[in-house]
């Protein structure tokens, strides 16, 4: 089993990843307000472009919190539970990315194939989203028992928290 402050520093390099596939969404969202066929978009497409954008600004905040949560709460020492917290946190946080993609293909497909296509790409987009981000380890996970470590924390080697702390930056 692998040693406590390798979780953590994977579960960061995870949220790291997930930060910046967020940043390349955002940009997306941001810059499809000036493309010449926005305007050409039903009303209600724009406005879900709109809700996609601030849902993946909260996205953002949610994947961000466990590097805050490990300085801030336990000081950059290593504990169970900034494990958890950050597993937790990106558990969450890839269910906005779940709804703006569906809105992003309702809005592309809507376009080219008609508003019942769109909802059917949309539709078909966030089950495998959901099938895949979350279907995969309910079923691995729902016959084992969940080992629950101590949850005190430990005292962190220098070396780690710098490590750390330029992974959570």
């Amino acid at each position: 089993m692998a040693a406590l402050k390798d979780k953590i520093k994977i579960a960061l390099d995870e949220s790291r990843m997930l930060v910046l596939g967020t940043q390349v969404l955002l940009g997306f969202q941001f810059r499809s307000a000036f493309e010449p066929a926005f305007d050409l978009l039903p009303r209600s497409s724009q406005y879900l472009k709109m809700i996609g954008l601030m849902i993946l600004l909260a996205a953002i905040c949610l994947i961000m919190a466990p590097g805050s949560y490990h300085r801030i709460v336990r000081a950059g020492n290593d504990a169970e539970d900034v494990h958890q917290f950050a597993t937790t946190m990106m558990d969450v946080g890839l269910i906005p990315f779940l709804l703006v993609f569906a809105f992003d293909f309702y809005t592309a497909m809507g376009r080219v194939i008609g508003t019942t296509g769109g909802l059917i790409a949309g539709a078909l987009v966030g089950i495998t989203c959901l099938s895949f981000w979350y279907g995969f380890g309910w079923f691995s996970r729902s016959g084992k028992a969940h080992n629950h470590e101590n949850r005190t924390a430990q005292r962190t080697p220098l070396k780690t928290k710098i490590d750390q702390a330029l992974t959570e930056a």
